[in-house]
């Protein structure tokens, strides 16, 4: 991915974050990383949520919503949820927005932002603004996210959730 996609894996210090990846029929979703350089967002115009086709390795398609908005890194795996009838894909992004997307073809159907309008994101445990730190699940038709910061900020983790 940091070759063919252009993708900066970034954030927590300087280590490489990581998320597991997803596997609906006959595509793999994966968060790519992509994040910061601990100054700014190394590569703003880098994917942060592809689709591959399993048995090619094609990609089919991708989504770099947070662009230059990545606070550090990206943590979070994608989940699938059923909505109405359509398989989406959700995912938790380094801009603390939560991004829903029709499955095969990656086309926005909804996006949640899980801070207050008026919060503001500071390096270093000074922020009011937290990006999401955990796998988004869905049970009974509502969907929970866990947001925060690195465990050194000091920032207690709140959970954020919404109905699908």
């Amino acid at each position: 991915m940091m070759k063919k996609l252009d993708v900066y894996p970034g954030g927590i210090s300087g280590g490489l974050a990581n998320s597991s990846p997803l596997i609906l029929g006959d595509l793999v979703y994966v968060v790519t990383s992509n994040g910061t350089d601990m100054a700014k967002v190394a590569q703003p115009k880098a994917p942060s949520l592809i689709a591959v086709n399993k048995k090619t390795g094609d990609v089919v398609w991708s989504d770099k919503s947070p662009a230059d908005n990545i606070m550090d890194g990206q943590w979070s795996s994608p989940v699938a949820a059923e909505v109405n009838g359509e398989w989406q894909v959700i995912y938790g992004a380094g801009d603390g927005w939560l991004y829903g997307f029709e499955a095969k073809k990656g086309e926005l159907r909804w996006k949640f932002d899980c801070n207050p309008k008026k919060s503001v994101f500071k390096p270093g445990g000074r922020s009011t603004r937290n990006y999401i730190i955990a796998t988004p699940v869905v049970w009974e038709n509502k969907l929970y996210i866990g947001v925060g910061q690195e465990p050194d900020s000091g920032r207690a983790s709140v959970i954020c959730g919404a109905s699908t």
